[in-house]
This record gives structure tokens, C-alpha cells and sequence, in this order.
């Protein structure tokens, strides 16, 4: 599928620093969350397994949750019309979510939008995390960036995260750039076989200086002293 010429956005700033998180500052993420209270533990991991956007989490209803398909229901923003998709997460997240207790409404977090970002900023925090990536929508980034180098099509990325348009998703292929990492690799092997094609090197003439001092003699191997009375450091580690 070809890539439109012009895209609606970037997954980087105007200074060129990443707007998602790597798969090492995800983890490190996750780590802090294991430390938080199931409701901010939860919420932490919704957010990483699923892309979702932070609204879309606090508006998430216990009856969206599908045990046998292993997957959550979300209702998605930013549409005319109620639509709803559906996305698989690990076991794990489904027992995080049923152990929630939910509100009147049915809602597991009766928190402000505010509130949340705030929870999801801190665990950035102490997970040192620092830059435009660090933020709800830096996991929503890393989402989309895992499953388009995972091979995920353009179309069930879009229906995943639930983009209005296939331009929006396109911006995760464009990033990862398979094509473009193609054309490098053969740029490198190109490298690497011209690199293997001998060349010639020009005899140099004859030198006029007087023949070189014999060679000092080596004494065999066992009279050598050990290594560690050479080189004490040698026995480190």
C-alpha cells in the first residue's frame, strides 16, 4: 500500500525528539505501575495494551469487558456515530480489569480526565521518562509503532486504534519505514561486497637501508611468567 505524500501528522516534534515511547522506556513504565494501587495499575496497563485514548479508558464500562474472547470493547472518540471496536489484551489486563470494582454507572474509573493524566505523568516520572513521549498519548504512539514493525496491516491498526481515516495510521508505517529499511539493507550489502573486491596495492620499491637486527629471541611458553603476574587485572571477574 502506497504512503500519501503528505500526512496529517508525525511521530516527532518540530525538533525531531519521538512523541512515543521505545519498548525499553515501556517497560520501565510498567514497572512503576506495578507499584500503584489496582486502580492506577490497571488504568497504567489499559493504556499500554490497548492504544487507547485516555477518555476512551475512563469512559470503560465492566460489560465491555470479553473474558472468552480475551479482548475489550471500547466506544470510539471523535466519530458522529456510536462505534465501538474491539481489541484483544494478554489475560493478565482482563483479571486486572474484572478485579476493579465498578461505579453506579458501571464505569471502573469515576476519576476526571484531568486526575488521570496527572497519575499517568507521575509514573512517567518516576519511571525517568522525560520528553514530548511522556504523556497518555506517548503509549498510544508505541502502540501503533509496535504493531506496524510486528507486520500488522494499515487497516487493523486503524480499526485498533480506531482512526477515522487510513492517513492518520499511516503515519506508524511511515515511521517504521520497512521499505526504507529494505533499501538500506541493500545499501549496506552493496558496501559490504565492495569492501570483499580485492585492490591492488603498488609494489613498493626497494629500500637501500641495511638489512634489520635479528629478531629477539621469544622464550618458549612454559618459561614465560603466568598472565596474572603480567597483567594482575586479567583475573578480574
Amino acid at each position: 500500500m502506497a504512503i500519501p505524500a503528505t500526512l496529517d501528522w508525525q511521530v516527532y516534534d518540530p525538533t525531531g525528539r519521538r512523541k512515543y515511547l521505545n519498548q525499553n522506556e515501556t517497560d520501565r513504565f510498567l514497572a512503576v505501575a506495578d507499584g500503584y494501587d489496582l486502580a492506577r495499575h490497571a488504568l497504567c496497563y489499559l493504556l499500554a495494551y490497548t492504544g487507547c485514548r485516555i477518555s476512551e479508558a475512563l469512559a470503560f464500562m465492566k460489560h465491555q469487558i470479553d473474558e472468552e474472547q480475551m479482548a475489550v470493547q471500547f466506544r470510539t472518540l471523535k466519530r458522529r456515530k456510536t462505534v465501538f471496536r474491539n481489541v484483544p489484551v494478554p489475560p493478565f489486563v482482563i483479571e486486572l480489569l474484572l478485579a476493579l470494582p465498578a461505579g453506579e454507572d458501571g464505569r471502573l474509573w469515576t476519576m476526571h480526565r484531568t486526575t488521570a493524566w496527572r497519575i499517568i505523568k507521575a509514573a512517567m516520572r518516576r519511571a525517568q521518562i522525560v520528553g514530548p513521549m511522556a504523556c497518555p498519548k506517548g503509549l498510544r504512539h508505541a502502540y501503533g509503532i509496535r504493531a506496524a514493525e510486528g507486520g500488522s496491516t494499515p487497516t487493523v491498526i486503524q480499526e485498533v486504534l480506531g482512526h477515522a481515516t487510513l492517513r492518520t495510521t499511516m503515519v506508524y508505517m511511515n515511521a517504521v519505514g520497512v521499505e526504507k529499511r529494505a533499501l538500506a539493507a541493500r545499501a549496506w550489502e552493496n558496501l559490504r561486497v565492495s569492501a570483499r573486491v580485492a585492490v591492488p596495492v603498488p609494489k613498493r620499491p626497494r629500500s637501500t637501508r641495511p638489512a634489520r637486527a635479528p629478531a629477539l629471541r621469544i622464550p618458549p611458553p612454559h618459561q614465560l611468567p603466568p598472565p596474572a603476574t603480567v597483567f594482575p587485572w586479567w583475573g578480574y571477574g
